[in-house]
């Protein structure tokens, strides 16, 4: 009894509540039982390789295509973005064709093509082998993210405006939006496959996960004292982790709609 005090009371705390002890063991019945110990924990130390590319302006963004084996590359105000080899830091290629600078993306298993949006206010799809432009779809507002749903056959983006998109890349048109749920932009969407829910963090510092055949709103989650702006989901411990302009990361059970299971604390900025 006294080592699963310990092990749920990872913030030193000496008191713990029901709430926290049935975290944890939901936690560790879903992960296959694999105990959460600092042991357990991977530690990561810097490497030699780095990129010896010039860059003309801050790099904004890092997107990692897992299918492509590569790391997308935005800089801030770039219409252009760039893509990395991810072992060796190497410039495989820069691709220009928005009219504004790039936003976000995600790759499109289904099509094979990458997604990108841009402030030009347009989503475009890319050949990941010649580069090539395929497609151009406008949107009515800038698309700050974007999210490929394989289950749905659906691409998802989030607005400034806090609207939430879907797209039909079959017709290559607006399939479905929804307004009001998020009251300010949305900066990052996920796709949780395990449940199949599609979470959206938004600056109103609300997060939410979506039903991706209806477009409403499943789950609710409100931790964040200002607005949230990304997202990550551990498929090993089964938690959704968020992370704002508060300087906490917050980490959720996504089965459980209360307050989250650990607060992260430790950045400045």
């Amino acid at each position: 009894v006294i080592d699963l005090f310990r092990r749920v009371d990872v913030h030193s705390e000496g008191a713990i509540t029901w709430e926290e002890v049935s975290n944890y063991l939901i936690e560790q019945g879903a992960s296959g039982g694999e105990q959460f110990t600092v042991d357990s924990i991977k530690t990561y130390e810097p490497s030699q390789i780095a990129d010896q590319s010039k860059h003309d302006s801050l790099v904004e963004k890092l997107v990692y295509c897992e299918q492509m084996d590569t790391i997308v590359c935005m800089s801030q105000s770039s219409r252009s973005f760039r893509l990395y080899d991810p072992k060796r830091c190497t410039l495989k290629g820069e691709v220009s064709g928005h009219r504004g600078s790039v936003i976000s993306c995600c790759y499109v298993d289904t099509f094979n093509q990458l997604a990108t949006t841009s402030a030009d206010m347009t989503v475009c799809m890319w050949d990941p082998t010649s580069l090539v432009l395929r497609n151009r779809i406008p949107t009515k507002d800038v698309q700050l993210c974007v999210q490929w749903d394989s289950s749905s056959k659906s691409l998802f983006s989030g607005s400034i405006d806090g609207t939430l998109s879907r797209f039909d890349l079959q017709d290559m048109c607006l399939a479905d939006m929804k307004r009001g749920a998020h009251k300010k932009a949305i900066n990052d969407l996920l796709m949780v496959k395990d449940i199949n829910l599609l979470a959206s963090a938004a600056s109103d510092g609300s997060i939410l996960m979506w039903d991706t055949a209806t477009m409403r709103p499943k789950k609710s989650f409100k931790g964040h004292k200002k607005g949230t702006f990304s997202l990550a989901y551990s498929n090993e411990y089964r938690c959704l982790l968020t992370a704002g302009l508060d300087q906490a990361a917050l980490v959720w059970n996504p089965y459980v709609e209360k307050v989250p299971i650990f607060r992260l604390k430790g950045h400045t900025h």
